[in-house]
């Protein structure tokens, strides 16, 4: 009699892990005319740990959560070409298989200094 031997592999769990559709609306500005646009977001976060990153327009925002799923992300300063220096940070809060923030951009440079903020919605 031949005996089998079953394994079950299971991914661990991913915390706030994962790809979310991302919405995003302008919410306040002092630059003048700022142009926005939905981009996913890439969550790369394990259960358990502090640690949590946002691959969002194809730059890395790296942060932490908090206990009750709230996150912030370090100042990162970003430069596209056009002049200016953003610098962005993200705080928001997780919810089961969704995420809310405000991205508060800096900008320097050029005509003088000025903020807009956006508000993200992303679900997965």
């Amino acid at each position: 009699m031949l005996a089998l031997s079953i394994l079950l592999v299971f991914a661990a769990d991913s915390g706030f892990g994962g790809t979310y559709a991302t919405v995003v609306k302008l919410s306040s500005t002092t630059c003048g005319p700022v142009t926005v646009q939905d981009n996913p977001t890439v969550v790369e976060h394990q259960e358990g740990s502090s640690a949590v990153s946002f691959l969002h327009a194809g730059t890395t925002y790296s942060g932490s959560v908090k206990a009750d799923s709230s996150f912030a992300t370090t100042p990162k300063q970003v430069t596209i070409g056009d002049g200016y220096t953003y610098t962005i940070t993200i705080a928001g809060r997780f919810q089961r298989d969704a995420f809310v923030a405000d991205a508060t951009v800096n900008r320097s440079g050029g005509a003088g200094p000025c903020q807009f903020v956006v508000h993200w919605a992303g679900t997965r």
